[in-house]
């Protein structure tokens, strides 16, 4: 497995933080399993963001996709992305750095779960590359490799609350019922 680490200039660190020092205070929960992270001023938002996807063969939905987000921009879908890639075995691990999903207009919702210092960006980019894909076990997707990168997420400056995947499973699915009602951002 190989880390390809984004250079991050000190321009690029001052980007981050003017940005991070702008971003709104976390909105309200849907009153759901877990109430969404509230991210502390000067730290970005670690999100997990879901996208719709069908089997091509039925066109019946399948699970859904999920990415790890971080936003980087103002402009709406724009950050990093941490995700399995691959649409059969054997997955791989993918970074998209300051860019728009090739998904974005399948989304289906995020949530908040963590946030991240922007220097620590490179910190938290290395901890996901070393998070191994199962291509082994055919139950495994992009939820469960979300799910096992989260964990371990406890620094001060790079946080995720602790949760098992069915919890956040069902997490998932409010969510997906509140874009579905509201289309909820």
């Amino acid at each position: 497995m190989s880390c390809q680490v984004y250079p991050y200039t000190d321009e690029v660190i001052d980007r981050l933080t003017a940005y991070a020092q702008n971003i709104p205070p976390s909105p309200a929960s849907y009153a759901l399993v877990h109430p969404e992270v509230h991210v502390p001023l000067g730290l970005l938002p670690i999100k997990i963001t879901q996208f719709s996807r069908c089997d091509p063969g039925t066109r019946h939905p399948k699970h859904y996709h999920w990415s790890i987000f971080v936003p980087t921009s103002p402009i709406p879908g724009i950050g990093h992305y941490y995700e399995l890639d691959g649409d059969a075995q054997p997955y791989h691990v993918r970074s998209i750095i300051d860019d728009y999903n090739a998904r974005r207009g399948l989304e289906r919702g995020s949530h908040t779960v963590g946030y991240v210092l922007p220097i620590m960006l490179p910190y938290l980019e290395a901890h996901f590359a070393l998070v191994p894909v199962d291509n082994l076990n055919r139950s495994r997707n992009s939820q469960n490799w979300v799910c096992d990168a989260l964990q371990g997420l406890n620094h001060p400056h790079m946080f995720a609350v602790g949760m098992t995947l069915e919890k956040l499973v069902t997490q998932m699915t409010i969510v997906s019922a509140a874009w579905d009602a509201r289309n909820v951002k």
